[in-house]
């Protein structure tokens, strides 16, 4: 054939669909030039954390990773809380990010830009197993011009991400075969799992209603000769789940027990996903997912249930992978309800790729029903455009709240002289200002501070980093301790510009320029500053003990007995050497508090009740208006009030039972019971006068509690 072979339609589609990423994301970039929003700061400093670990491999002090996050903690006070919070995933691609193209917010969000755009051609891969490449080509278009991930496809966030790793998923178990079809799929999830924990609940949660579906359409079918056996589709299915899944869970094992078992984190997770933000129990808030994802897609969703109506029109009809997709959908919302206290659209991002590919097949179906195929690219034109109306207004008014890119923090701290102490102060209340168009974040500030900084030595700090959210009737205590730190090292405290328009942020400024801090006012923040002249700085670590005594708790609550004991020796020793450097930190003090109140409910528990009392009381000059304390305190004195009356110390029993039973924290059943003993004792003591004031109730139901 003379002249140019002609260029397959699949080609020219899959160039048109790079040419719209690469424009769309550069809009992106000019529609949204915020600095971080939300947990983008969060998942920022995660992979800055990442940088520095590949930095101080390449220095020759590498090691193992908890290692490095214990001495990077004496630097930044909160590194657990960015290092594990969030799985690993996107951080490590984050840092390398970093190390390579240097810290910023556009490095940041570059990062993810360059997953959503491989995940893109993922999806137009995908699609072509149903569509056409045109079709498959406007999948993509539709999927990214959805508002929610418009709005987080640009950021530093993990959902988008995550939502293409689920299409690569599906696409290697569905679509291939053999090593492929296996290794593919547990490369997959496990990628998935690691950008966020539910990713593997979610999936699970589909293959259990799937083999359902499975098994009932094999039970329907008449060509059917056995329902479970080898051989049949239900354990086929199952049985390639099931070696997914060990396999993922075997490779993301490590991060778990290291993340969730030994630093912690499965009660702030928990606590966060499951019941911070409490769990109303109206029609309403049980549908919240499934109506806000009608609603974000501006009703579109709507289109998915047609392809319900039509029939395969071949045996290996594609089409017939639908049912896995819409189970995956409605799987994933009920999941989400059950898992998230805290109801946000973007926890269930990850079924949007498959409601566009269900989406532009219900759009053909419809048009085929009315025999009007000839105005798909005309009606698709008008949805696309919608979409982009929506994603502007969308953008608009986030830009009220975000602001712009303001680079003068990040000019402020690269002409400070290195070393200093960093304190962030944030939450101090009701502001005499207007608010400002502009997102503050902690996390910014932080990442502004460190992002430059190389790791050079694990024994030199260039930047000591505290976020720091001071109590009320803290202030005084906190100051003293910050004033106090500045005689030896430079300190600059940043206030965001709400922040220190307060009632206490006036007072923080008040106190601390009286005391020889400068004030430098930037368009969005205050920052007070106090320098020491260089080689007169203290070295080292503000409170080092704190931080090696947290990790000793963390080691400890997951050790052995006896390796347990050994280290929450050491943790308390550390705790008590930190208090003795700096007795007025607040987090030391809390810290300690916490760890004697479980050393006393672990005595209590052993029947040591003298014990618990001594480590009760200990906590409580720690932390004097701790209530839950309290109320162990008082529960463990009943107990121990009744075991000296057992040894016949009538009187050393009527006193305990007396201040238990007064101070008013006992639960209702063991405040009764101590009114009824010490009614006991004081007939016993022939007091008649004074037993009628504590009138016995006589409970069947209770008295194996009370004193014989």
């Amino acid at each position: 054939m003379g002249g140019r072979e002609k260029r397959k339609p699949g080609s020219v589609y899959l160039l048109i669909t790079i040419l719209f990423l690469l424009v769309y994301f550069l809009l992106m970039h000019f529609l949204i030039p915020s600095d971080f929003v939300g947990d983008e700061g969060r998942h920022a400093m995660q992979g800055l954390i990442m940088k520095n670990y590949y930095d101080s491999v390449r220095h020759g002090q590498g090691g193992i990773f908890q290692s490095f996050l214990q001495d990077y903690s004496e630097k930044l006070y909160s590194t657990l809380w960015y290092s594990v919070y969030d799985p690993p995933g996107h951080a490590v691609l984050q840092g390398l990010f970093f190390l390579l193209f240097g810290a910023s917010v556009l490095v940041a969000r570059l990062s993810t830009v360059f997953l959503v755009f491989l995940g893109s051609l993922f999806l137009f891969f995908f699609s072509l197993k149903f569509f056409s490449a045109r079709d498959s080509f406007f999948v993509v278009v539709l999927f990214l011009l959805f508002p929610s991930v418009f709005e987080f496809s640009g950021l530093s966030y993990l959902d988008v991400p995550l939502s293409l790793f689920t299409v690569c998923f599906f696409y290697f178990f569905f679509f291939t075969e053999g090593f492929l079809r296996y290794a593919g799929s547990v490369f997959s999830l496990t990628l998935a799992t690691l950008m966020k924990y539910q990713s593997m609940i979610y999936m699970g949660g589909f293959f259990a209603f799937y083999l359902v579906y499975i098994l009932y359409n094999q039970a329907q079918s008449k060509n059917s000769t056995t329902l479970l056996g080898k051989g049949s589709a239900f354990y086929n299915v199952l049985r390639s789940s099931v070696v997914i899944f060990f396999f993922s869970f075997l490779l993301i094992l490590p991060w778990l027990n290291f993340s969730l078992l030994k630093m912690g984190m499965i009660q702030r997770i928990s606590y966060e996903a499951l019941t911070r933000y409490g769990r109303a129990s109206s029609i309403t808030w049980f549908f919240y997912f499934f109506r806000q994802v009608i609603i974000e897609t501006r009703g579109v969703f709507l289109l998915i249930f047609l392809p319900l109506f039509i029939k395969k029109k071949k045996e290996n009809d594609p089409r017939a992978l639908f049912p896995a997709l819409y189970i995956y959908i409605f799987s994933s919302l009920l999941l989400a309800t059950i898992l998230f206290s805290n109801q946000q659209l973007r926890y269930v991002i990850h079924i949007i790729a498959f409601v566009a590919v269900l989406s532009i097949a219900g759009l053909r179906d419809l048009l085929a029903l009315v025999k009007r195929q000839s105005l798909f690219l005309i009606i698709f034109i008008i949805i696309a455009a919608g979409l982009v109306v929506a994603d502007v207004a969308l953008t608009r008014r986030n830009l009220e709240e975000w602001g712009s890119h303001n680079g003068e923090l990040d000019a402020f701290f690269s002409r400070q002289t290195r070393p200093y102490a960093l304190f962030s102060i944030k939450s101090l209340g009701e502001s005499s200002i207007v608010p400002v168009s502009y997102y503050f974040s902690s996390d910014q500030v932080m990442f502004s501070a460190f992002k430059d900084i190389t790791y050079e030595n694990k024994d030199t700090y260039p930047v000591i980093g505290f976020d720091a959210t001071v109590s009320e009737g803290y202030e005084d205590i906190f100051l003293d301790q910050l004033i106090g730190y500045a005689k030896d090292t430079s300190v600059h405290v940043v206030f965001f510009m709400t922040d220190y328009h307060t009632a206490r942020g006036q007072k923080f400024s008040s106190r601390l320029e009286r005391n020889g801090f400068s004030r430098t006012n930037l368009t969005y923040y205050v920052i007070l500053s106090k320098e020491v002249a260089r080689g007169n700085e203290s070295p080292g670590f503000l409170f080092p003990n704190f931080i090696r005594g947290n990790f000793a708790i963390r080691k400890a609550k997951n050790a052995a007995n006896a390796e347990a004991v050994g280290e929450y020796d050491n943790a308390l020793s550390l705790f008590e050497a930190s208090i003795e450097e700096d007795p007025f930190n607040p987090a030391t003090r809390f810290e300690m508090s916490r760890l004697l109140n479980e050393l006393g409910k672990t005595a209590a528990r052993s029947n040591n009740e003298e014990i618990a009392l001594i480590l009760f009381n200990e906590s409580l000059i720690y932390y004097p208006s701790n209530v839950e304390i309290r109320r162990n305190l008082e529960i463990t004195r009943a107990k121990y009030a009744k075991k000296l009356f057992e040894k016949g110390m009538v009187n050393d029993s009527l006193s305990q039972f007396l201040e238990s039973y007064q101070s008013g924290l006992l639960p209702e059943e063991q405040q009764q019971q101590a009114r009824e003993n010490i009614h006991k004792i004081y007939i016993l003591l022939n007091e008649p006068s004074l037993a009628g004031q504590f009138i016995a109730l006589e409970r069947k139901d209770t008295m194996n509690e009370l004193i014989p």
